[in-house]
This record gives structure tokens, sequence and C-alpha cells, in this order.
């Protein structure tokens, strides 16, 4: 996912020097829009934010998520607030190491180890835990 987000905004920031150079005007902030509040989402709003934090001489750059609930987690939510959501008793089928931020442990949020496969309620707790801190 890392890499992925570097290639869109390097190609981003290049067309923007190339608009630059041309017309002698400054790049307007570039802006991103993600289709879905939902764990893929905000994970990689997440990236965005901590490559642009990284860049010490970037331009701006505007995320805007687009979630069709009133609550983040799109599928992943099972209160009503999604129109399909996944079913509660739901566990991932992904390892739990391959889930976590570097920079918010499942430690620092469960205070505790979590297991090899999460529950989906537990994933998603995390996951808006980070994105809310």
């Amino acid at each position: 996912m890392g890499k992925g987000v570097m290639l869109i905004l390097l190609a981003a920031s290049l067309v923007c020097l190339v608009f630059a150079q041309e017309t002698g005007r400054s790049c307007e902030p570039l802006r991103i829009a993600v289709i879905g509040g939902g764990p893929s989402g905000l994970f990689f709003t997440h990236a965005v934010n901590k490559i642009v934090e990284s860049q010490k001489d970037s331009r701006a750059v505007e995320v805007t998520i687009f979630e069709r609930s009133a609550l983040p987690g799109g599928q992943w939510q099972s209160d009503g607030a999604s129109e399909v959501s996944i079913y509660d008793n739901l566990w991932t089928n992904g390892a739990s190491y391959l889930h976590e931020f570097s920079d918010y442990t499942y430690d620092e949020h469960f205070g505790r180890p979590v297991g090899v496969y999460m529950r989906r309620q537990d994933l998603l707790e995390y996951i808006l835990g980070r994105v809310t801190k």
C-alpha cells in the first residue's frame, strides 16, 4: 500500500511541477477523493497522511473520504448504519499482524496481545481507534 500511495503522490507532484513551469503559476493543493470509509479507505487515507507528514517540503494534500453511511467502517459496521453489512460473527481470514498500524499497536489499543485471527468487531474497533486518535 505505501509504495502505491507514494507513486500516486509522486505522479501528481510531477504533473504539478510541469504545470507550474509552463504557466508560471503555483500548484493548487493535491485533492484526493477516497470512495468508501471502510477499512481499505481508512488505511489508504492513513498511509497518505503518514507520507505527507514525512515530506518536509511537500505541497498541501487534501484527502476527503466519501462514505454513504453516517459512521466510518463501511460494510464492517453492523449497527444498522449501513444498508449492507458483514455478519456479526465474521472472523478475519488474514493474520492480525498484517493489519496492524506501525504507529498504533494492538497492545496500545487493547492493552494485550491479540490472536492470529480477529473478530470483525475487534478489528473495526482497532481501525476506528487509530483514525480517531
